[in-house]
């Protein structure tokens, strides 16, 4: 997917959420060097909202960066996330389930 934005500032990082969906990413480039990534999804905001962005920050460098997705895939709270590892630098992120819409 297309990295939309890649924050250095201390201020760059994803707002504050809860009933996201979140989870850890290691993968293992060719000279066996292994990399851990953390991602977060969706949730609502403070408002109790749904949130509609993804981001993934690298656990080695501690860069956030902002990944660009549809809204049908981020928009949603109170949802699962997985990971299936295809190869040692192919990694599948599964989403289910969650909430669209908030009824108050």
């Amino acid at each position: 997917q297309k990295i939309v934005k890649s924050c250095h500032s201390a201020v760059d990082w994803p707002e504050g959420r809860t009933s996201h969906a979140s989870a850890v990413i290691n993968t293992i480039s060719s000279n066996e060097k292994v990399t851990s990534h953390f991602i977060v999804m969706g949730g609502r905001d403070y408002n109790g909202d749904p949130i509609s962005d993804c981001w993934i920050i690298d656990l080695s460098k501690l860069i956030w960066y902002q990944i660009n997705l549809p809204d049908s895939v981020t928009k949603r709270f109170n949802h699962s996330m997985s990971t299936y590892y295809i190869s040692k630098s192919c990694v599948w992120i599964i989403v289910t389930g969650g909430y669209k819409e908030y009824n108050r």
